[in-house]
């Protein structure tokens, strides 16, 4: 009988343990779950602004390039206004 009621404190404080360990690892499951979804989102975050940047840098690439053509452009037509000026003079 000793034995018995010794066997059921022991079975009940076992109970107890298993039930806080559960308790507490479903709520540490649980902040790290969270933490996982905010890495996540900054993650995100972090490849949108990197595409971001790329697609401005990208635009202004294409806005020097044009800038470009169109000042060879202007240069070409400047020269030929001049050499043309040239030979009217002579």
């Amino acid at each position: 009988m000793v034995q018995a009621e010794e066997k059921h404190k022991y079975d009940a404080r076992e109970f107890t343990l298993k039930s806080s360990y559960d308790k507490e690892i479903e709520r540490l499951t649980h902040i790290i779950n969270l933490y996982k979804d905010k890495l996540t989102r900054k993650e995100s975050e972090n490849r949108n602004l990197f595409v971001d940047l790329k697609i401005y840098k990208d635009r202004e690439n294409n806005i020097k390039a044009d800038s470009l053509g169109e000042l060879q452009v202007l240069r070409s037509e400047i020269t030929h206004l001049h050499t043309t000026l040239e030979l009217t003079r002579t």
